[in-house]
């Protein structure tokens, strides 16, 4: 069984950690992410969303490397 995770802040240098590491390892699979451009969707590999909700609707872990102002406006 794999582990799906969603990724705030997908596109920033711990969220491209993540994705890698996540990507590297048959027991993740990313379900997306959150990011302010969409377009970068295509190139993490996995569906960007301005909408933290929809983001992780088909996770089962939420990480977050977000500024602090977009952790409480997700919340």
């Amino acid at each position: 069984m794999t582990l799906s995770i969603a990724i705030a802040g997908a596109a920033g240098r711990m969220g491209q950690a993540i994705a890698a590491a996540a990507g590297a390892d048959p027991r993740f699979s990313i379900a997306g992410g959150t990011e302010r451009a969409q377009a970068l969707g295509a190139l993490c590999g996995f569906a960007l969303s301005t909408d933290a909700a929809a983001a992780a609707a088909n996770a089962q872990v939420w990480i977050d490397f977000t500024t602090p102002a977009a952790t409480l406006d997700a919340l």
